[in-house]
């Protein structure tokens, strides 16, 4: 008689840990080492909290688009803001990653901060284009025009938020673990 067919990766591993890999869609090498650091139980409350923040973050995301659609009253205008959101939040986790700062209340604090912040700089440099726009400019001239205008008033502004916030990085003890 003939064998039945064996699979090389069942569907419902008898390791926990692929398990659990295998039926929430996780990469297995992420789940290996959280396990490995906070064993299965809290690796799961982990990964489950990490895709709840996934999901709102799609929530705000949407949001902050239809905002931006109903105040500027334009979709291409608006487009440009809401690509630089999700690249902004790629090009963070990054930085992030290449740094070694990990996802804790402080980073994520920090991130959708920074996300604020760079939605209220595209704003501010989308409405001095139009200005210029109006005043018969053409689309590229009225661009450079904008960005001209409000680069030292933009960058004073996100320094000052910066620099307020400076001081949380030098605490220490507990605290500063957060």
């Amino acid at each position: 008689g003939s064998e039945p067919l064996a699979f090389k990766t069942p569907l419902f591993p008898d390791d926990p840990v692929e398990r659990f890999a295998v039926v929430h869609s996780h990469p297995l090498w992420l789940v290996r080492r959280w396990a490995g650091r906070w064993g299965i139980e809290r690796t799961e409350s982990i990964l489950r909290a990490v895709g709840n923040l996934g999901d709102k973050a799609w929530i705000g995301f949407l949001l902050t688009a239809l905002v931006l659609l109903a105040f500027l009253r334009s979709w291409r205008t608006s487009l440009i803001t809401i690509i630089a959101i999700p690249l902004s939040v790629v090009v963070a986790f990054v930085a992030m990653a290449s740094l070694g700062v990990t996802l804790n209340l402080v980073s994520l604090a920090g991130l959708v901060l920074a996300i604020g912040m760079i939605v209220d700089n595209g704003i501010v440099v989308l409405e001095a284009t139009f200005q210029h726009v109006e005043m018969g400019k053409t689309p590229r001239d009225a661009a450079l025009a904008g960005v001209a205008e409000m680069t030292m008033p933009l960058v004073a502004s996100t320094l000052t938020t910066v620099v307020v916030f400076v001081p949380i990085l030098l605490v220490e003890g507990i605290a500063g673990e957060l």
